[in-house]
């Protein structure tokens, strides 16, 4: 089966919750969904421009700025659109860790260097709790049906679980890299 582009089904979803600027899609992209989606943002405006083509989501200028900015919402077409997706079952995970890659070939440099690289996964990992931990707090905060909430909680949890995971890992690699350079 050939995989589809996602990132279509990212922007709908965020329509779905309410009307979004670009400016606002590539936010919530880069503070909400980054533990577990990444789309440049470079890609955003590109496809707005080709879901409005397609009748899937609507623009209208903003009175409110002095730049021209436009907010979109979905339409009803968008929603049909986005439900036949969420109906979907979900393709499996496409990994690219480039930390593992460089360690499967590790032999060919100091395991001193190795153990940089897991330093460095280590501090991305527990920046990446934070953030994790910054997202519940706004979630908390945030006016949403329960629904939403609980299905904003378990994407949040899961990122958490996640992400102790690799800071164990993490911690046990440069243990046993600084043993094997030592």
């Amino acid at each position: 089966m050939a995989r589809k582009a996602k990132t279509r089904f990212l922007v709908l979803g965020l329509m779905s919750q309410g009307p979004r600027t670009g400016y606002d899609v590539a936010v919530a992209l880069r503070e909400a969904n980054a533990f577990f989606w990444h789309e440049t943002f470079s890609s955003i405006y590109p496809m707005l421009a080709q879901l409005e083509r397609e009748g899937l989501i609507r623009a209208k200028p903003e009175r409110r700025t002095a730049r021209k900015r436009r907010s979109y919402t979905i339409t009803a077409r968008g929603r049909a659109a986005l439900r036949l997706w969420l109906a979907e079952p979900p393709e499996p995970d496409v990994v690219r860790n480039e930390l593992l890659l460089k360690l499967s070939f590790g032999d060919a440099t100091d395991p001193a260097v190795l153990a940089g690289h897991v330093r460095y996964y280590l501090k991305r990992q527990e920046a990446a709790m934070t953030r994790l931990d910054e997202a519940d707090s706004r979630v908390a905060k945030t006016p949403a049906s329960k629904e939403q909430l609980l299905l904003w909680r378990l994407t949040v949890d899961l990122g958490r679980r996640v992400t102790a995971a690799r800071l164990a890992w993490a911690k046990e690699a440069a243990a046993r890299l600084d043993r094997l350079g030592g």
